[in-house]
């Protein structure tokens, strides 16, 4: 659960894990964090790794940076990856089938007045993002995607 925003402490660092296997239990401090408090980014991963993408950490804190981390080193700072093509805040993430690339659907612009309609496919072997198609009209704040 990558960083956040709540009413007393604003944008949040921290990362947080769930286990899945033990569904009664809260949510944890996973030991990761962000080099800076942000929120509102796409997400997605594979068994291997998890992806942050874009967010923001305030007018006019917008990033485009994708940041990785390796579920098997179990805590520090998430990696940098590489930049998306476009400035992205509450973007839908999600992976293909093989879990070999992720998919980032839409977005708002780091104005907060416009929403794009762009998919930017992340090739996870080798880090790099391009914009691949359009979705039917431009949007964000998008529910899950499976």
């Amino acid at each position: 659960i990558f960083g956040g925003y709540n009413n007393i402490d604003g944008y949040l660092s921290e990362i947080d894990k769930f286990d899945f296997t033990n569904e009664t239990s809260n949510a944890v401090s996973s030991g990761w964090t962000f080099p800076s408090a942000r929120g509102d980014g796409g997400v997605f991963g594979n068994q291997t790794y998890g992806y942050y993408c874009g967010g923001d950490a305030g007018v006019p804190n917008a990033y485009n940076q994708v940041y990785r981390l390796t579920f098997a080193t179990g805590s520090g700072v998430v990696n940098y990856r590489t930049d998306l093509i476009t400035v992205l805040l509450h973007s839908l993430g999600t992976t293909n089938s093989n879990h070999t690339e992720g998919f980032l659907f839409g977005g708002q612009t780091p104005n907060r007045y416009y929403t794009t309609s762009n998919i930017e496919k992340y090739i996870i072997a080798s880090d790099t993002v391009s914009i691949v198609s359009t979705l039917t009209q431009s949007k964000s704040a998008t529910g899950g995607g499976i």
